[in-house]
């Protein structure tokens, strides 16, 4: 299940179109943007939470990452006239699109920004399935600075 769809990039850029094999990005390139973006966010969120990410307040939020970041690399290939900003890792100016949700992706990977899941049940099958997060409110996760290997508790060496 892909967290967004070519919609809600069209919605994003305002375009007065929808995709298609006569556009430029074509439709296919588009699934395949959708694609890549995912498993991007995926890779960078799976040390952190159990992903594909499920719940419907986490969803909306990786919704909008999502959007952001597909809709910035769609930009790229139009070479509409984008807002750019500077991009630190890569040295380039890239869509401020781009930079926004790839900025929202990181806070979430530092811990800067949390997800948040609607019940106990949902924190605790994370806390089960990944030591690096733990449950800390009936309504919310919250990073973990201590990792349980068992009857101990050490430090967090990440």
């Amino acid at each position: 299940m892909a967290y967004h769809s070519a919609s809600n990039i069209q919605e994003e850029l305002a375009l007065p179109f929808v995709f298609s094999a006569d556009t430029t990005p074509t439709a296919t390139r588009i699934a395949t943007i959708i694609e890549e973006t995912d498993a991007d966010i995926d890779s960078k969120l799976s040390g952190k939470y159990v992903v594909a990410i499920t719940g419907t307040k986490a969803l909306i939020v990786i919704r909008r990452i999502s959007t952001l970041i597909s809709a910035g690399r769609v930009e790229r290939i139009q070479g509409m006239g984008y807002e750019r900003e500077a991009d630190s890792e890569i040295k380039q100016q890239v869509p401020a699109r781009l930079a926004s949700g790839m900025r929202k992706l990181n806070d979430l990977v530092i811990g800067k920004t949390s997800l948040v899941f609607e019940t106990v049940a949902e924190s605790a099958t994370l806390k089960r399935a990944n030591q690096k997060v733990v449950s800390s409110f009936d309504d919310g996760i919250q990073s973990s600075k201590t990792v349980d290997f068992g009857d101990r508790l050490e430090k967090d060496k990440f």
